[in-house]
């Protein structure tokens, strides 16, 4: 998102503080975006108000317009990615003013989404970025990195920590290991201690796929594909589906002994398979609420821990070309 020309900036005074602001809205379903000046809300008990300086366009954002969906009121603010500088910490136990921080949009609540100057972030459900790296570069990772861990930690059922005792359960399967999503699972599988068999959509993406941890790699494209990963994993139980679709679906099936668990990036639309969970990932839950609204501890712990870490893999990976890059 593109800092508006001063001239076109409207200033709100609060507290003797100057603050300029600008936010994309959409006025009314299927509409286009428009730019307006607004108001921003003040922080209340626990929530940081961040000035954005990098967002991105996810394809959650323009199916919510094309769709109408997950859009409970208008005008209505959109966006998944949040890198910014807090301005206001005064209700925050653990940010200041000036921190970096990095935090995933809050799907249907206007002031909680990133195509805006300002926006409120809830100080548990993002992380301080200490290192000195590009803000362009971690623009695309929390929306990717929070549907990545939804779906290995809440969908597939893998544990944060492998249990090495049991070998049998862990591998992990990752379809679709060449797009973004996907690339964040390998990592995060590896540094879980599973793993990974990752099949891409290329044979020219196989090396990165390795380079980021995957144990073995294959292309969709190679012959007898199901017989080599079969070969590799004979005991595989648990798979993450990045591009669900029927034939992507069929030959993890066929990969899998039986009780499986496979979470999906997008909802799988096609039959029930026995002896097969499905689950389709809501990255929302890693805030603690379900896609109905019910609480989910186990997506709160799941964040916490998210957020608690991510600075430090992001050190210890050697920057965020080493998470998102494309």
């Amino acid at each position: 998102m593109s800092d508006p020309e001063p001239a076109s900036r409207t200033t709100f005074r609060k507290a003797g503080t100057s603050i300029m602001a600008r936010r994309l809205v959409l006025r009314s379903p299927c509409e286009r975006l428009e730019l307006e000046s607004y108001a921003p809300t003040p922080p209340g008990p626990l929530y940081i108000q961040v000035k954005i300086v990098a967002t991105s366009l996810n394809h959650l954002d323009w199916k919510r317009i094309k769709k109408n969906i997950f859009i409970p009121d208008f005008p209505h603010v959109l966006g998944m990615d949040i890198v910014g500088h807090v301005l206001d910490g005064s209700q925050s136990r653990n940010f200041q003013k000036g921190d970096l921080i990095v935090a995933p949009g809050t799907v249907g609540y206007s002031d909680h989404c990133s195509f805006q100057t300002h926006v409120l972030v809830h100080e548990d459900h993002c992380a301080k970025i200490t290192s000195n790296i590009s803000v362009l570069g971690l623009s695309t990772l929390p929306f990717s990195l929070s549907t990545a861990a939804c779906g290995l930690y809440l969908g597939a059922g893998l544990a944060k920590v492998a249990g090495k005792s049991d070998t049998t359960h862990t591998q992990v399967l990752i379809w679709g290991a060449n797009g973004g999503i996907g690339k964040l699972a390998v990592q995060l599988a590896k540094m879980s201690g599973y793993s990974v068999i990752a099949v891409t959509s290329r044979e020219e993406t196989k090396t990165e796929a390795a380079s980021r941890g995957a144990d073995h790699v294959f292309s969709n494209s190679d012959s007898d594909l199901v017989k080599k990963i079969r070969a590799v994993a004979p005991n595989l139980r648990h798979a993450f589906d990045t591009v669900v679709t029927s034939d992507t679906m069929a030959k993890i099936v066929e990969c899998c002994e039986k009780p499986a668990k496979v979470a999906t990036a997008i909802r799988y639309n096609g039959p029930k398979i026995n002896g097969v969970q499905i689950t389709p990932v809501y990255s929302g839950e890693i805030m603690g609420k379900t896609m109905v609204g019910l609480p989910s501890a186990a997506g709160l712990e799941l964040g916490k821990w998210l957020w608690g870490n991510l600075d430090q893999w992001i050190k210890w990976l050697g920057g965020p070309g080493k998470w998102n890059r494309a």
